[in-house]
């Protein structure tokens, strides 16, 4: 990407991408582009050329060690994004696949930039909704995703607090039986009261798509407790303590055996774990995952 400035306009073949705006056009007439195929098609389109490797969007979709099919999730959202602009994977003409590499651009791009170099990066790298009021709650940033959301920090503009807004990706938004699901989810994890299970606030809808509200966990996840204990400052491995172990563990089960009490079918994995720091593990699942 140019250092030089940061693009309100990019163009490419008969395509033209508004980043502020988050819209793509194909000779004026506007294309349907969900989100993650948004942040690909921003990554291919300030490489200029080059190649974007497959770690690189696994990185840009799912940070923050996010569990989902890599390999899979990839493929599925770099399709979508070649439907999205009438493309083929047999005979492409605006993405190549570049073989145990990655992928890149086949047209030229034009990098129209904004008289204003000060502009916030997270308004070309977060997506569509950042900084954009949805319902009473402003979108700050994008904490994560997975097959099943992505999932945004927010500010609650009633109460004046954080939270997490998890969104089902616009391709399953329309699906009834995910639909059925996700607000399953939602009644029944509403129904749960427990310091080791995250407090869901309610449910919304923002341009028909619905979005659950709900309690931002912030310290670090359990993946990152254990990676810090994992090598001494020699360089020796170690586990962590017994004593937190063990207290961690006896959390972690308190936390399940609420959920099945309330005959909830949890999704636990240690990635949503977080430890608040206040000797409390703050949550089975965090606001980040799918």
């Amino acid at each position: 990407m140019p250092d030089a400035g940061l693009p309100d306009l990019v163009r490419f073949g008969p395509f033209e991408l508004d980043l502020s705006a988050g819209d793509l056009q194909r000779n004026g007439r506007k294309v349907r582009l969900p989100e993650q195929q948004f942040q690909i098609l921003q990554m291919l389109l300030f490489r200029e050329g080059g190649v974007v490797s497959r770690e690189e969007i696994r990185k840009r979709l799912w940070p923050n060690d996010t569990v989902v099919e890599f390999d899979r999730s990839i493929n599925a959202a770099i399709m979508k994004l070649r439907s999205a602009l009438g493309d083929t994977a047999d005979k492409p003409s605006f993405i190549e696949t570049v073989a145990r590499r990655g992928y890149r651009l086949m047209v030229p791009v034009q990098l129209n930039k904004n008289k204003s170099p000060e502009a916030p990066a997270a308004v070309i790298t977060q997506g569509a909704l950042i900084g954009q009021k949805v319902s009473h709650y402003r979108v700050l940033g994008v904490l994560g995703g997975g097959g099943m959301g992505l999932v945004y920090k927010a500010e609650d503009l009633k109460l004046n607090r954080p939270v997490a807004l998890k969104f089902l990706p616009d391709e399953l938004a329309t699906d009834s039986v995910t639909l059925q699901r996700f607000e399953r989810e939602a009644r029944t994890a509403s129904s749960l009261n427990h310091p080791n299970i995250c407090t869901i606030y309610e449910v919304e809808e923002h341009e028909t798509q619905p979005f659950i509200v709900m309690e931002l966990l912030e310290g670090e996840t359990l993946r990152e407790v254990i990676s810090k204990s994992a090598a001494s400052a020699s360089g020796e491995s170690r586990c962590l303590p017994l004593r937190q172990l063990l207290d961690l563990a006896v959390q972690i089960a308190e936390g399940l055996d609420a959920a099945h009490q309330g005959k909830r079918k949890k999704n636990n994995r240690q990635h949503f774990c977080y430890d608040s720091g206040t000797g409390q593990d703050s949550g089975l699942r965090a606001g980040e995952g799918g």
